[in-house]
């Protein structure tokens, strides 16, 4: 005997709920803010437009070359209040960034040694405004005597012919002291008398370029006997200067193969030349906003601006804008392969795709 039963499926869950308006999955807030920022779309495009004309005349251009990473330390921090502090005591900073190198593996006669003090103390009389001032602080130190002492010299060796500094000095200098790797003088080095670093110090507001410079005419006026064998100039402030350098030299190209490669992806990603437009469109908005705000805001707080931050607010800028601009762009194009229309009107969805319409065994 044969059973027939009949299995006839449950409504569906959504065909339980009675028509009308469905709940809606934002709040009333986030739909309002909607609302307004479709209907204006046109004039928000515009009064962007208008924000970035206003701020290339209005704002300053971002400037970046006087100061360093040490600019933006808080002005009540530990560190910048010792540095205030030796600046009114000595007249400038006694952490010096600048320094020229002098060195021989096999060893620096110690007429090379008595020679670099001496020069670096003829620096410091011409550029001091109290009279010897750097001068007496390397005596007091016992550099020179103790060069004197090590071949058994007598202080008559440390008198001679001096090279002439530069017409009209160097600019922004305000002192040199020299530093020899003299037994005697360091401890704990495994060599002796093959290096002399004579640390420069340059006036509170010398530009990156300026001690540079001066460093290097330091190098060609006073160190220029072949016996005085200098390396070169080093320090914090030569390193981050040659660091902006290349950047400066490379950015515009590293700036233009970026774009191009971002118009080149996003046009094949999304088959249409409005999109990378309109992602290049907002990163170059931002850009020009972020670097005048930038630079209007460092004036009125009277810091300086690291060398190094027009490239870091490139890389940021174009990087976070492009990104969002695909996630928009993507989202929207799903959206119409969906068939949502391109502008959402009151009314959407209509009431025959607001119930669900599963599909029936």
């Amino acid at each position: 005997m044969a059973i027939l039963v009949t299995l006839r499926e449950p409504p569906a869950v959504d065909d339980a709920v009675p028509p009308g308006k469905p709940k809606a999955a934002v709040g009333l807030l986030a739909r309002g803010y909607a609302a307004v920022v479709v209907s204006l779309r046109l004039l928000i495009i515009a009064g962007w437009a208008a924000a970035v004309a206003a701020a290339i005349v209005f704002l300053p251009p971002l400037n970046p070359t006087t100061g360093g990473l040490s600019e933006l330390i808080p002005p009540g921090s530990p560190a910048a209040h010792a540095e205030a502090d030796a600046s009114k005591l000595f007249g400038f900073p006694l952490d010096a960034a600048v320094a020229v190198v002098q060195r021989d593996p096999h060893g620096l006669p110690t007429a090379t040694q008595v020679r670099a003090v001496r020069q670096a103390l003829a620096a410091d009389r011409q550029v001091t405004s109290l009279p010897d001032q750097l001068s007496q602080a390397a005596a007091a130190a016992g550099v020179a005597e103790a060069l004197a002492q090590a071949d058994h010299l007598n202080t008559a060796g440390l008198t001679g012919p001096l090279s002439p500094g530069p017409p009209g000095g160097i600019a922004g200098l305000a002192g040199a002291f020299p530093l020899p790797n003299t037994a005697g003088l360091l401890v704990g080095t495994a060599e002796h008398s093959t290096t002399i670093i004579t640390f420069l110090y340059f006036q509170p507001g010398t530009s990156f370029s300026q001690q540079t410079a001066g460093a290097n005419e330091y190098a060609r006026w006073y160190l220029n006997q072949p016996a005085d064998h200098v390396i070169g100039v080093t320090g914090p402030i030569p390193a981050e200067y040659a660091q902006s350098q290349i950047i400066q030299g490379h950015l515009l190209w590293v700036e233009l193969f970026t774009v191009l490669a971002i118009a080149l992806i996003l046009g094949l990603r999304f088959r249409s030349a409005g999109a990378p437009l309109a992602a290049l469109a907002c990163a170059g908005t931002a850009y020009v906003l972020a670097v005048r705000v930038v630079a209007w805001t460092a004036q009125r707080m009277g810091i300086s601006l690291p060398p190094d931050l027009d490239p870091v607010l490139v890389v940021l800028l174009l990087g976070v804008t492009t990104d969002y601009a695909v996630f928009f762009l993507d989202g929207m194009r799903a959206r119409l392969a969906e068939g949502v229309p391109r502008v959402l009107r009151p009314g959407w969805p209509p009431p025959s795709s607001r119930r669900s319409s599963r599909p029936r065994a």
